[in-house]
């Protein structure tokens, strides 16, 4: 693994809090198994709570993706959107 691939999985950890600088190196958007272990919840939950549409996300194809700054906002560790 690179250094770079180092530096996102760490910045992707989850966490009390993001700080402004955390959030700007992280990328805009996650996809379902980085956002999946912020909310600490059973993969099977957390794909139940995408296909009820409680975790906002936009379909680009088959893929999934998870804006970051509005989920971490929605999971509270974020402090302003």
């Amino acid at each position: 693994m690179d250094e770079r691939q180092d530096t996102l999985s760490e910045l992707l950890r989850p966490r009390a809090r993001v700080s402004a600088a955390e959030l700007a190196a992280m990328p805009p958007s996650l996809t379902p198994a980085e956002a999946w272990p912020w909310t600490r919840q059973s993969r099977s939950s957390f794909y139940k709570c995408l296909a009820r549409g409680e975790i906002f996300h936009c379909r680009l194809g088959s893929a999934i993706r998870i804006p970051t700054r509005r989920f971490l906002f929605q999971l509270g560790v974020l402090d302003e959107l």
